[in-house]
């Protein structure tokens, strides 16, 4: 049977006592919080440490909201942009076809014409329909 040498109720030789003199003794806090802002007793900490760091602070994500806008419509407005664009696109490309396949009939190609008309119709509703299930 083997016997420690090192005598009961001492620390481990890697281990520091806790309150050795002559050390200084670290206390780190960590605050966390939610939201744009820091909590209003946060703001007042800082204050003290910058009189004029909580007004930056509140500017700043002023500004940031802003810029978070803009940046938003600006998305929006393009979106729409395209929209519209496909639609004056496909409202152009229907009625060329229904001109081209009017002049068909009147030049005498019934079957012709009437082939354009068809997958025109079918090509144009057939779009909308996929972007309306797409949609949803």
């Amino acid at each position: 049977m083997r016997v420690s040498r090192r005598p009961r109720g001492n620390l481990p030789a890697r281990q520091k006592p806790e309150n050795e003199p002559g050390r200084p003794t670290l206390i780190e806090e960590r605050q966390f919080w939610q939201g744009p802002l820091p909590p209003p007793a946060t703001l007042e900490q800082f204050r003290e440490i910058l009189p004029d760091l909580p007004r930056q602070i509140v500017e700043q994500w002023r500004e940031e909201s802003q810029h978070r806008r803009k940046l938003e419509e600006r998305s929006l407005e393009g979106n729409l942009r395209t929209v519209r664009l496909g639609q004056i696109g496909a409202i152009g490309f229907g009625l060329t076809s229904l001109g081209v396949s009017g002049l068909g009939f009147w030049l005498g190609y019934p079957v012709e014409a009437s082939a354009i008309t068809c997958t025109t119709v079918v090509g144009v509703v057939g779009a909308f329909l996929y972007q309306r299930k797409k949609a949803e």
